[in-house]
């Protein structure tokens, strides 16, 4: 398992753990929500970002990918006091489940109390249910505390991931409130796992706060299965470091 802070954490924290992809408004309001307890109690916000969905690992599959990582984590970071921390997990990681995803990060962070969604739970099996996430905080004296978030949560997601298969980012991106955000990556292949065709992109920069400039003139992305089966794509313009993707063009 390899963790890779973004930010710096001077207090206890708070954690909450996702893929935080798509980054949805009430995503958001959660966050808000974790950082105004934080600022109130003394503790600061931590958000694990499982990167890529432990699931993948765990069904063989790929999921599509609304915003690339490092995009999220700039959009976290500017939301919060805290930080993001990535954690990519393995198979063996993904398999050992909380038993050995809490004992590590709580071994690198100062962990006060760990936030889960209603029905979240942190790996498959019966040796992860929300009764072995509380004997095994309880013995790491982490507070443990299940969230009563909006039940439409997971559903307006997993809608957004379903767009993206069927290559219909428009209807995504309504539900997500901005196009999808992807920074320049040099590696060929890049995984996204969309709908297989030919897409518009737009070169952009980060403005102030949550803003995104995007220009006018833009070019064709191709995305397509590898070897693997895999939806990839190759970057599309090394002079560019940030673009988004609008509607699929044919495919």
């Amino acid at each position: 398992m390899e963790c890779r802070l973004y930010g710096e954490l001077t207090k206890p924290a708070v954690m909450l753990v996702g893929t935080w992809d798509p980054l949805i408004p009430n995503y958001f309001s959660l966050i808000e929500k974790a950082n105004e307890y934080c600022e109130a109690s003394g503790y600061e916000l931590l958000l694990i970002m499982l990167d890529p969905m432990p699931a993948d690992f765990l069904n063989n599959k790929q999921s599509p990918i609304y915003d690339c990582t490092s995009a999220r984590v700039k959009l976290l970071n500017q939301q919060f006091t805290g930080a993001v921390c990535t954690v990519a997990m393995g198979p063996e990681d993904t398999a050992a489940g909380v038993h050995g995803f809490l004992p590590k990060i709580s071994s690198q962070f100062g962990l006060a109390e760990l936030w889960l969604r209603r029905g979240q739970t942190l790996g498959s099996g019966p040796q992860n249910s929300v009764r072995d996430i509380n004997d095994l905080c309880r013995d790491l004296n982490i507070v443990f505390k299940i969230l009563d978030t909006d039940a439409t949560l997971a559903g307006t997601a997993n809608i957004v991931r379903f767009n993206l298969q069927n290559g219909h980012v428009s209807l995504a991106s309504e539900l997500v409130g901005h196009s999808p955000l992807w920074e320049r990556q040099l590696h060929a292949n890049i995984p996204i796992g969309w709908k297989a065709g030919y897409y518009q992109y737009f070169p952009a920069r980060y403005s102030a706060g949550n803003d995104v400039e995007v220009g006018k003139a833009g070019g064709v992305l191709e995305v397509f299965h590898n070897e693997d089966g895999h939806a990839v794509f190759n970057w599309p313009d090394n002079n560019i470091e940030l673009i988004t993707i609008s509607e699929i063009i044919s495919g």
